[in-house]
């Protein structure tokens, strides 16, 4: 599956910095009380949110699907050896 995510580091950057990809972090239970499970955008953390739930301290980026919704996808986790 494409999920339109360059695999080229300086094309990820520019989508990144243009606002094609949203990159976020999850802010979880652990948060003050009216920012709880939020999505916090990595490039605005002060006020930029991502609509949906954010389990702490989780990775997301976002992709719009076919009907125009945008979709948070949580990034896998793996432990290094």
């Amino acid at each position: 599956m494409n999920l339109g995510i360059p695999s080229d580091p300086e094309e990820l950057t520019m989508k990144l910095e243009n606002g094609v990809i949203t990159l976020g972090y999850g802010t979880g239970v652990m948060a003050d009380e009216g920012n709880r499970f939020l999505i916090r955008n990595l490039y605005n953390p002060s006020g930029d949110t991502i609509d949906g739930k954010g389990y702490s301290g989780k990775l997301y980026f976002t992709i719009t699907g076919p009907s125009g919704y945008v979709v948070p996808v949580m990034l896998r986790e793996e432990r290094f050896n």
